[in-house]
């Protein structure tokens, strides 16, 4: 006996089978949304260390030309993530800070993305 006979004894894809796939494909299809929006709320836009508690986010700025280390790599420009100089933002950075790990949380650019996951996560640290 072939598979092509035993497909003729089951018979063919009625109307109990598709009734069977489409409530399979429900929860299918849920769970796609739900897998594929964590590529969009979880989003990192720019950000820097918070150096105080009502500090925004500021392309350029003196508080973040003052705290923030950078590196000058061919022309381009590119601001530490997770460190900052241990100097308070009356002080400016002067060539003898030390350089200390973001203590205060960070500050994201809310241009692209207003809110985010990763945003909100960092209120807690």
């Amino acid at each position: 006996m072939k598979f092509e006979d035993i497909l003729g004894i089951l018979g063919d894809f009625g109307r109990y089978q598709q009734f069977q796939y489409f409530l399979i494909c429900i929860p299918i299809m849920l769970c796609a949304c739900n897998d594929m929006a964590n590529t969009f709320l979880s989003a990192s836009s720019d950000h820097y260390c918070r150096v105080h508690d009502n500090q925004t986010y500021q392309e350029n700025s003196r508080l973040k030309n003052c705290t923030i280390p950078y590196e000058v790599d061919d022309g381009e420009v590119e601001w530490s993530k997770c460190d900052r100089y241990n100097v308070t933002d009356q002080d400016c950075y002067d060539g003898e800070a030390e350089v200390m790990p973001c203590d205060n949380g960070w500050v994201y650019d809310t241009s692209t993305y207003e809110r985010t996951v990763v945003h909100d996560a960092s209120i807690f640290n």
